[in-house]
């Protein structure tokens, strides 16, 4: 293990924040939201140090020896843990949240001569009393054994003692951005947003990319505007509509505003570029602080979808509010006796029908073949829609929150490299799932279903099936084995670096990318050997040649990539099924699953 020494090259690129607070000062929850919108990576030195014990390795032990002996650990690992963590990083964030450090003068002064200058240091300031009443009020819950009050007491006089003179010190340097923090966690957050405008840091230009979506749409007089309402009271979303944004601008008096008001009195139509800027810069301003979003009456047409969801982020359902032309005509007429709305009246509200359907089908009909719609019969009272309507919503939240939780290994190899003999051993080992794209896409066609009259009328076209296909077959097939499986091998998958990406963004994160490393030779002379008995039309040569140069140029970037994510084991798998297989044993047994 390389020992930490000079300033490493490449850290001083991307800020480092120091963030400091006493045991129930909230801070946790602050970085998380500072990973959301800003893209930082979030640190802490604890974590780290678990990490590595529950790793087994060489130095694990060492660290377990230590701290079974009630010894401190060695201020040189903890720093070693740092800078390898930040190395394997740097390439791909934003900036460092170092948490929870330094808790002593000697850790921030050495951190920052050999590793990188803090920007600045982030210190939660609460009182003792609240720190004490949160964390007794968690002790009913967490089951901690030091949330008693005598223990607390103890830590918060510990935590004074030795950071005191860390803000002291960085005070003195002009760098301590101090955040009252008595208040709620978003109340809290808005000052942390304010500070990081202050100091130049912009929000990451992809923290939209994993936020959750739900398009609502219905037509005029379905009831969608109260069933919003409903959803924000209940799940604390945040419900955007582009007319309110649209009318807001205006309202503003900016020079946008301005343009906005001279289009609409000409009669023409606000461009769709406006419109997704607004809805962009609202959700942005929210990322941080919203359990999602409710994008409302949107997209009117199909074309305000697919740039959305190319643009901003995937939606993961349209909610669909279903209503009877009769009964919402009775409903906007019902209305008209008291809304004073010059539109509410007969010959309208049929236009407006009309124009809902004719723009409204073509969204419905795409998102049905993805799988994405969550139609609701909103003809009763409201109160029984709700109960449909919460019902859909807890059960996408269960299954986000049991996604994030899965385990997901992507094992990557060119063909014949062995990774299906591989997956087949771990998969009896260990209990995992083994999924494949290719065997997913064939027994979807196989099971004659909707979707799979419909990819088996692209593969017999000759066309690439598309990748939202494939993803949502994967989704479906990771969701059902959630509560039978504790990890998930993704095997032949990403292989280009796109559909990586994708798959974290729409999905989950992967915890670990298993790479079986094979030359070119051994990989054509195992296939042309299994083509003597396969009978398939690819096992020869020259097809062999090409399926190998395209693994190459399509996977490269995707091992480098997540290499700079310090998420790649590479497995030699030159040799024989059983030898390698007890390297990915060593790899599998040093990891907690």
């Amino acid at each position: 293990m390389p020992a930490v020494g000079k300033k490493s090259g490449g850290l001083s690129s991307v800020p480092v924040v120091f963030v400091i607070g006493g045991p129930g000062s909230g801070k946790g929850t602050q970085c998380e939201k500072i990973v959301k919108k800003y893209g930082f990576t979030h640190l802490s030195s604890g974590d780290l140090l678990r990490a590595e014990v529950a790793s087994k390795s060489a130095r694990g032990q060492k660290l377990t020896e230590i701290m079974e002996r009630g010894e401190l650990v060695p201020l040189d690992t903890v720093l070693d843990l740092l800078k390898e963590a930040m190395l394997s990083r740097v390439e791909t964030s934003r900036g460092f949240l170092i948490d929870g450090y330094p808790r002593e003068l000697e850790q921030g002064m050495r951190f920052e001569k050999e590793l990188s200058p803090a920007k600045f240091v982030l210190s939660f300031n609460v009182s003792d009393d609240t720190m004490t009443k949160r964390l007794l009020g968690r002790a009913q819950t967490s089951g901690r054994v030091d949330d008693n009050e005598e223990t607390i007491k103890k830590r918060l006089k510990t935590f004074h003692d030795i950071t005191s003179p860390v803000i002291e010190h960085y005070q003195k340097q002009g760098k301590v951005r101090m955040v009252e923090a008595e208040g709620g966690a978003d109340e809290v957050f808005a000052e942390v947003d304010k500070i990081f405008s202050r100091e130049g840091i912009t929000s990451d230009p992809n923290c939209l990319r994993s936020a959750k979506v739900i398009f609502v749409v219905g037509g005029p007089g379905s009831g969608k505007g109260t069933q919003c309402e409903k959803i924000v009271e209940k799940f604390g979303f945040t419900h955007l509509s582009s007319g309110d944004l649209l009318r807001a601008e205006v309202a503003s008096g900016s020079e946008r505003g301005k343009k906005l008001t001279e289009t609409m009195q000409k009669g023409e139509l606000v461009s769709m570029d406006t419109v997704l800027q607004l809805l962009k810069e609202a959700m942005v301003d929210k990322v941080a602080t919203s359990t999602g979003f409710l994008i409302d009456g949107y997209p009117r047409e199909l074309e305000q979808g697919l740039r959305f969801e190319k643009e901003v982020c995937p939606a993961q359902f349209v909610l669909y509010f279903e209503v009877s032309d009769d009964a919402m005509t009775k409903r906007l007429l019902g209305r008209a006796e008291t809304s004073g709305r010059a539109d509410d009246n007969a010959e309208t509200i049929k236009k407006r029908l009309v124009t809902f359907h004719d723009v409204t089908t073509p969204v419905i009909s795409h998102y049905t073949k993805l799988g994405k719609v969550k139609k609701v019969n909103a003809e009763s009272d409201k109160d029984s829609v709700f109960l449909e309507v919460d019902k859909i919503i807890s059960e996408a939240i269960a299954t986000s929150k049991a996604l994030k939780e899965a385990k997901i290994v992507f094992v990557i190899g060119g063909p014949g490299s062995g990774k299906g003999t591989q997956c087949a051993n771990m998969v009896k080992d260990y209990g995992f799932c083994h999924l494949s794209s290719g065997d997913l896409l064939r027994d979807e066609v196989k099971s004659g279903s909707e979707r799979g009259q419909r990819l088996n009328a692209i593969m017999e076209k000759g066309e690439l099936v598309p990748l939202d296909e494939v993803l949502g077959l994967l989704r479906d097939a990771i969701v059902a084995n959630l509560t039978t499986t504790k990890c998930f091998l993704i095997d032949g998958y990403p292989r280009e670096l796109d559909q990586g990406v994708r798959f974290e963004n729409e999905i989950v994160q992967c915890s670990y990318v298993v790479f079986f490393d094979v030359s070119d030779v051994t990989m054509t002379a195992r296939l042309l050997e299994r083509g003597k008995s396969s009978g398939r039309v690819d096992d020869n040569e020259a097809t062999i040649k090409k399926r190998l140069n395209t693994f190459h140029n399509q996977t490269r970037p995707v091992i480098d990539y997540y290499k700079g994510q310090g998420k790649v084991q590479q497995i030699s798998a030159e040799t024989g099924i059983d030898e390698v297989y007890v390297e990915v044993k060593k790899f599998m047994d040093s990891k907690s699953w």
